[in-house]
């Protein structure tokens, strides 16, 4: 947005306390207006705003209105309307009389009376601040921020429903994966005559539904809508409608071309998947990915919605999702989003879909694209998620390698939901599950071919990282082990020891794709390929000449189960590489070169047993415990890693 439209609609949208956004104060001072922060604030004064709003979370409605009175400045902070949002929202939990701002709303819900004379807003000049003006500017209808260009952009196909078969819609759109907006499907819909105020009311009746985190009928939801106007509405997202209201669900049936849905099958237990959308201009969802890698339609009843979707490999901006993508972090304010992001979305190639989806139309939101949905009227909807063909296996590998991500049932069943759908595909579509076993056998193929060839796989293409390991263990350099109490010994100890390890940890974490041991130790196929690969180390310890043989062996005992195997990779002690001995040369006496006494084997169980307890209280003090080295001076891995070498080449 230029700076000279910017500085017109901030003129249009008149803060109703006088604040201004903080480039406006060079403007103001041309004109002789005194900033009234410094003298009114006092010492506080010299505080950001980010760190006076924090503080200002710890005061009470009684603090606010009693420090209101002290100064034009504290008088604008004290008004400021988020501060009573959340004790009207959090104090009424819903309950409450709406007003036209959240104080009065406030005032109105504790004291009850149409006698409360409540005063108009004192306007102040000279308070500058972007932080205190920007909600309120957020909150201002969106068609006062969005162009009437922006609002007119339509990229999203748009088809009419009359000429689309089913079977053009599966080729066309679901399974290239691609959204489009559908007309003339649920204009016959009973929903579409019947759905205004006076049918809701009675239909409704004192049914409370889901808004925001509270609950109210919708008879008070509505008050609450058409009154008080913020950045942040709430706005009714109830998935219960159907057993609460179940008039509201016959009103409605699925349209044609989303007919198939393989979470039928589980009857009762399949996730949440419809859900009643209500809200006022302005309302709307931020970007997000629809759960559970399902595909959705978005039916409007009345008003329309404005989308913007992005292809499943590109994060719009503003967005950042964990790298496991179970969390996204957003803008507070869907309309911050529109202020700050919109305009970089804009190209001459946008890789971007967008458009208005207007009332009697419905939408299909293809699997995995990110999408935001901005309410530019009040706005009443229906939509659904379902498992087409076409997303099938994405479903069901998302319920597998993902199950912590699983969206819709209680935590407690989360890991239980890919066997109870596959069990129930399995007895009515057999064809489907052994497609996705091809699939996802091709899919681990990679990683089991890995495993098998460790040596290849520590440097991508070649060895390149036993090499570079074994070079610098020849050298001969005389190196400290690192958080060693070894200050000397007849053998130099590992290059860079530390960094090293690290290197060869990331590079495990490489072989088995980022996942954890047990989400292998189900597959028997990988079982077997790992406990192969347990064999030839195995192999490996007894054909090496190395003086510290007995402690692999005793240590090591193959073959193992995937998930021993796998937690044994992932000891970093084990990546220890010190001195190779060289053929001929005497080696250090050690107690684990010959056979062990009794009195020794229950002195090292013991040794064992008090380290464990030590380890574990400071694993139990520091969540850093990973991250700590452990290191064994003589592992005999430099000679492993040689003879690895001629045997996996």
């Amino acid at each position: 947005m230029s700076r000279a439209k910017r500085q017109r609609i901030d003129a249009a949208i008149a803060h109703p306390l006088g604040v201004k956004p903080w480039g406006n104060s060079f403007n103001d001072m041309d004109k002789g207006i005194v900033p009234c922060r410094g003298r009114g604030l006092g010492r506080l004064a010299a505080l950001a705003d980010t760190n006076l709003n924090a503080i200002f979370d710890y005061l009470t409605p009684k603090d606010l209105a009693l420090t209101s009175t002290t100064s034009r400045a504290w008088y604008v902070l004290c008004y400021h309307d988020e501060y009573w949002r959340t004790f009207v929202l959090e104090q009424f939990n819903g309950q409450f009389t709406p007003k036209s701002t959240w104080r009065r709303s406030y005032i109105a819900t504790l004291v009850p009376t149409d006698t409360l004379n409540v005063k108009e807003h004192v306007k102040v000049e000279g308070f500058y601040s972007d932080l205190f003006f920007q909600p309120y500017y957020c909150a201002q209808a969106p068609e006062k921020l969005l162009s009437n260009h922006s609002m007119n952009i339509e990229t999203i196909p748009r088809v009419d429903g009359n000429s689309l078969s089913v079977e053009d819609f599966e080729k066309q759109y679901e399974k290239p994966n691609l959204p489009v907006i559908l007309t003339n499907v649920v204009t016959s819909w009973p929903a579409m005559k019947l759905w205004n105020d006076e049918y809701l009311y009675k239909t409704c009746g004192d049914t409370k539904f889901y808004a925001g985190g509270f609950h109210m009928t919708m008879q008070q939801y509505l008050n609450y809508a058409r009154t008080l106007h913020d950045d942040q509405p709430l706005f009714i997202f109830d998935k219960n409608f159907s057993s609460t209201v179940p008039q509201l669900a016959k009103d409605y049936s699925v349209p044609k071309y989303f007919q198939t849905d393989f979470f039928k099958l589980l009857g009762t237990e399949r996730p949440d998947y419809r859900w009643f959308i209500f809200g006022p201009k302005g309302s709307g969802s931020s970007f997000h990915i629809d759960p559970n890698s399902t595909c959705a339609w978005n039916a409007i009843i009345r008003g329309a919605k404005k989308w913007i979707m992005f292809p499943p490999d590109i994060v719009p901006p503003g967005v950042h999702p964990s790298d496991d993508g179970g969390e996204v972090s957003t803008p507070v304010s869907l309309m911050e989003w529109f202020v700050t992001f919109y305009s970089q979305i804009k190209s001459k190639s946008p890789v971007h879909l967008e458009g208005v989806v207007r009332e009697g139309e419905i939408i299909f939101v293809p699997k995995g694209w990110w999408h935001l949905v901005l309410n530019i009227e009040e706005c009443l909807a229906i939509t659904q998620n379902f498992v087409c063909k076409s997303s099938l296996m994405d479903t069901l590998s998302f319920l597998t390698d993902k199950p912590d991500q699983v969206s819709g049932v209680p935590e407690e069943e989360r890991p239980k939901l890919y066997n109870k759908f596959r069990k129930v595909l399995q007895d009515k579509h057999p064809e489907l599950v052994n497609e996705f076993d091809e699939i996802d056998d091709r899919k681990h193929r990679k990683i089991l071919f890995a495993m098998s060839t460790i040596v290849e796989r520590w440097e991508g293409p070649g060895n390149a990282m036993v090499q570079q390991l074994h070079a610098a263990l020849c050298k001969q350099q005389e190196h400290t082990l690192a958080n060693s109490n070894v200050t000397s010994a007849p053998h130099p100890q590992l290059l860079r020891a530390v960094e090293l390890e690290e290197q060869l940890v990331k590079k495990v974490n490489s072989w088995i794709g980022e996942k954890k041991a047990n989400d292998f130790s189900t597959n028997p196929v990988a079982m077997h390929q790992y406990n192969v690969v347990g064999g030839r180390l195995r192999e490996a310890l007894e054909a090496t000449n190395d003086a510290s043989k007995a402690f692999w062996l005793n240590d090591f005992n193959s073959p193992m189960s995937a998930k021993a195997l796998m937690e044994h990779f992932m000891d970093s002690s084990w990546f220890t590489i010190p001195q190779i001995v060289p053929e001929g040369a005497s080696v250090p006496s050690s107690p684990i070169s010959r056979p062990l006494t009794e009195e020794e084997i229950a002195a090292k169980k013991e040794k064992k047993k008090h380290k464990k307890e030590k380890k574990h209280k400071k694993e139990k003090k520091s969540k850093k415990s990973k991250k700590q080295e452990h290191f064994h001076p003589y592992n005999p891995i430099g000679n492993v890693t040689q003879l690895l070498q001629q045997q996996m080449e």
